[in-house]
């Protein structure tokens, strides 16, 4: 498997619950690990097409409901071999890509208004995360108190709230710290900052 690739791992992991068919695992996907990792009917076939010719899970074929075939895929000993070999492999780091930063590193070419508003935004949506993580951390204890993968489901559920939380703080400071920078404004962006374009044209 290429080492790029993480969706085998994540459907070899899937897989250890139970027998699935590549719906069940979106679904699944959808209701656990969505908030840090998603995948794509796109991502999943094919991945379970090249598991199946690899001899890492096994593929039977079923009849659903309405008549149509539907595929059940389950876990051998190989797959859970191959789970174990990527679970003790070093992990990559993840890739850093956020809209809000780069819009306010250039905010002094904006108003204050504006750049507040990004960040208020910013901080509902986090809001909003926080109280689904919690409602999910309430339903875990709820319907999968005695599920023995409950403890590590609930670490990766911390994770989130503690990262919603401190970006929450963060909003809260950066508010504090425009208030009281000067209002700037599309104007402030014609001339530039004198000093920014000094240090790159001097390559300081």
């Amino acid at each position: 498997m290429a080492a790029s690739n993480r969706t085998p791992f994540a459907i070899l992991g899937f897989l250890t619950l139970g027998p699935m068919s590549g719906y069940d695992i979106k679904k699944l996907v959808e209701e656990s690990t969505e908030n840090f990792w998603s995948e794509s009917f796109g991502q999943l076939y094919p991945a379970l097409r090249k598991l199946t010719e690899d001899g890492l899970i096994a593929k039977q074929a079923t009849a659903s409901e309405g008549g149509r075939p539907r595929n059940i895929y389950s876990i051998n000993d190989r797959g859970r071999e191959a789970l174990a070999t990527w679970q003790r492999e070093p992990t990559a780091p993840p890739p850093v890509r956020i809209e809000l930063l780069l819009k306010l590193f250039f905010g002094e070419h904006c108003d204050r208004a504006t750049n507040r508003k990004q960040i208020l935004a910013y901080r509902e949506q986090m809001v909003r995360d926080l109280e689904r993580y919690r409602a999910i951390r309430e339903r875990l204890h709820r319907d999968r108190s005695e599920n023995a993968g409950l403890p590590y489901w609930l670490l990766t559920l911390r994770f989130g709230e503690r990262d919603r939380a401190a970006h929450i703080e963060w909003c809260d400071e950066t508010l504090a710290v425009l208030d009281e920078l000067p209002d700037g404004g599309s104007e402030a962006g014609e001339e530039g900052n004198p000093q920014w374009q000094a240090s790159t044209q001097t390559g300081t």
